[in-house]
């Protein structure tokens, strides 16, 4: 099966394995604006420690933050 598998190129699905896992090593991250330095810093540096960690994250600019966004 695992020959097979290399032959065909096969990559398991990774939402696939998290749901059986119920583990989705995902952070959200809502933000106001990308406009400026800080936040472009903050943001690489929480995607580089995320990473480290094995955690991938997800990226939600909002133009204008309402509670249903949030």
């Amino acid at each position: 099966v695992l020959a097979a598998m290399k032959e065909l190129g096969y990559r398991p699905n990774s939402a696939a394995r998290a749901l059986k896992r119920g583990e989705f090593r995902t952070i959200g991250v809502i933000t106001f604006t990308l406009a400026t330095t800080g936040n472009v810093r903050t943001l690489e540096a929480i995607a580089t420690s995320a990473a480290s960690e094995g955690y991938a994250v997800t990226l939600l600019p909002v133009a204008v933050p309402t509670q249903d966004e949030v």
